[in-house]
């Protein structure tokens, strides 16, 4: 089995003798038959945790870096190619048939925000820390945000401003979360509704464009 140029090779040395040995024995015994299903050297042997010939071991900086560089553009493995109609609709198909509970919906936001977390793609508005920081001389609150201890995360939701001792939640709205009727967006209803009933709090919102700031409770 051969591979493309720029594929990187990770499985150690010891690993990649003990399998190509196996395999050597198997063809010597059965030259014409491939080593497939329970014939596989592979077959039944369980590479998880402790068992997996990378387990403790983490890449510097530096390996990162590279790797990073020979998988990008024509070096990449899938440089060029597509998915066929075939396999599309196999994964259509196949996405179908998730059923997608709110158990679900959360385990997927909280797996995209900590992936959002490691690659520092978390982003938030200056203006928003601002009104936070008035808001709590004004009302003697002790709301939390992105510079004031970072924003609290809830269910998969990264809280823009939570007082904690209080149970207070406060969203700053920019005009993109309207319609253009000046109605809250519905997903931004549904995530205001999961965090009230999660942690059965005093939720508000601030209106940017209106300059305004509204009670859900």
């Amino acid at each position: 089995m051969g591979y493309s140029k720029g594929h990187i090779y990770t499985r150690p040395l010891s690993w990649r003798r003990k399998i190509s040995a196996s395999r050597k024995k198997f063809y010597e015994k059965n030259p014409e038959e491939i080593p497939s299903g329970k014939k596989n050297p592979m077959s039944g042997v369980h590479r998880f945790g402790k068992n997996n010939p990378n387990f403790g071991k983490k890449w510097s900086e530096e390996k990162k870096k590279e790797v990073s560089k020979k998988r990008r553009g024509k070096n990449h493995n899938w440089y060029g190619k597509k998915h066929s109609i075939t396999t599309k609709k196999k994964m259509v198909q196949s996405a179908k048939k998730v059923k997608k509970t709110e158990e679900w919906r959360e385990k997927m936001r909280k797996s995209a925000l900590k992936r959002a977390k490691k690659q520092g793609r978390l982003s938030f508005n200056p203006r928003a820390c601002e009104y936070f920081n008035k808001l709590n001389k004004k009302r003697k609150w002790n709301l939390q945000h992105a510079l004031n201890g970072g924003e609290i995360e809830c269910i998969g939701y990264s809280l823009d401003a939570y007082d904690k001792k209080r149970n207070i939640v406060v969203e700053y709205d920019e005009p993109h979360h309207y319609t253009i009727y000046g109605n809250l967006k519905p997903k931004d209803k549904k995530r205001q509704n999961r965090i009230i009933n999660e942690l059965k709090c005093k939720f508000y919102r601030f209106n940017e464009k209106e300059g305004r700031l509204y009670n859900y409770e």
